[in-house]
């Protein structure tokens, strides 16, 4: 409770940076805390002020976007009460809506720090349209969606193009032809006026999308974690992996072994007791294994040669 009150804190008073901070940890702070009733509270407690902040046009779009993406990521752990789940999916879709074309049919035009903010309430939608399905989808719709994939922003089109890949699994992309279209012009994009770096990334996002809603094939990731594997074969579950990835980094591995709500997620049922620890090899033991590995088959290959200048003198 004394975080949980730093965080809401830090998210009423502070600025930028601090928010951003604080709205990282909220999600944090419930994922330590497991499948608990605890973790339920903190959530729901910490959601209302995240909304807040989330909705004020007035504050650092950084911190709007954190504040987006942790706001999903809450509501998609927990069980909030459906009018808290309802206003949440309300607010990410009215932040993102501001990447639809304009009246005239033009794209409007928006900063950097806008589209981040835009691809964060559309990457959160996403995630919490693998829970609610159908009614979250039927709240934005197909054409709008479609309509993002033509912003000037790689980051609003990568996150368009995942929640078109959701919305295939979920229920069958209407007019799926022409959406293959599009799909297919972004993999294979070799405009010259974006980045190489930023063509690249866009070529290899949508050629995973294209292939999914074209041939109905779905990524495949397998994640090894001590003894057991994880398999990602749905979109769905790449959206709740890379959810935990933004929120625990590189100390998923861990709980994924241990926590009892990523093993709830991913169906990895009761945690494995660990073996006896297997000793480390140092980087010296390592060294002298190689070492005598490299003089073994120097002594083989030597009595081999001396075979082959045998031969090849008589």
């Amino acid at each position: 409770m004394t975080l949980s009150e730093a965080i809401r804190s830090s998210l009423r008073r502070g600025r930028g940076a601090e928010q951003e901070a604080a709205a990282q940890l909220a999600p944090l702070l419930c994922v330590c805390l497991g499948a608990c009733d605890e973790a339920e509270e903190v959530a729901a407690s910490l959601s209302t002020t995240l909304l807040q902040v989330a909705a004020d046009a007035s504050a650092n779009p950084h911190a709007r976007a954190k504040c987006c993406w942790s706001l999903a990521v809450l509501a998609f752990l927990t069980e909030l009460e459906p009018s808290e789940a309802l206003a949440s999916e309300r607010l990410l879709a009215d932040v993102f809506s501001g990447s639809y074309l304009k009246g005239d049919g033009h794209t409007p035009n928006i900063t950097a720090d806008t589209a981040a903010l835009h691809a964060a309430a559309l990457s959160g939608w996403t995630l919490l349209a693998t829970v609610d399905g159908c009614q979250n989808l039927d709240a934005v719709g197909q054409d709008h969606l479609i309509d993002m994939l033509g912003s000037g922003h790689l980051d609003v089109r990568v996150a368009a193009g995942e929640a078109l890949a959701v919305m295939h699994e979920i229920k069958p992309l209407e007019a799926p032809e022409q959406v293959c279209e599009l799909l297919a012009a972004l993999a294979t994009d070799s405009s010259r006026f974006r980045a190489k770096k930023e063509r690249k990334a866009q070529r290899s996002s949508f050629r995973e999308i294209l292939a999914y809603i074209e041939e109905g094939r779905a990524p495949e990731l397998k994640i090894r974690f001590g003894q057991e594997c994880l398999e990602l074969g749905t979109w769905a579950l790449r959206k709740h992996y890379e959810a935990f990835c933004q929120v625990l980094g590189s100390g998923l591995n861990l709980h994924l072994a241990q926590n009892d709500l990523l093993r709830q997620v991913f169906r990895l049922g009761d945690p494995i007791n660990a073996a006896t620890p297997t000793h480390k090899v140092t980087k010296l033991e390592r060294h002298l294994m190689n070492a005598a590995a490299f003089k073994a088959r120097t002594i083989s290959r030597s009595k081999n040669r001396d075979k082959r200048s045998a031969t090849a003198s008589c």
